[in-house]
């Protein structure tokens, strides 16, 4: 993206008060505990195994590390992501 469309959608963001995801179309992470994640606003699954689960995202991949780990809920907008959760990471 150039520097004058991040410059033009920051401010759209902040004049508009939009949340960000919508104009960025960036992820929504919602963890609860450590034992579910709800990912919103993602591509694809890259990795699926039950100790490390990676998701695409738009622009940078999440790294599910657990043990257990088992995907609860799947649709085109949204996963549910179960189990034992020790790390999530960002790459």
């Amino acid at each position: 993206m150039k520097k004058n469309d991040l410059f033009m959608n920051e401010k759209l963001v902040n004049t508009c008060q939009l949340p960000k995801d919508v104009i960025w179309g960036a992820s929504l992470i919602s963890v609860t505990g450590n034992t579910e994640v709800l990912i919103e606003n993602f591509k694809s699954i890259v990795k699926y195994q039950p100790e490390f689960i990676t998701i695409q995202c738009k622009s940078y991949q999440i790294n599910i590390i657990g043990s257990s780990l088992m995907i609860d809920m799947y649709t085109k907008e949204e996963i549910k992501i179960c189990g034992n959760i020790a790390e999530i990471k960002f790459s």
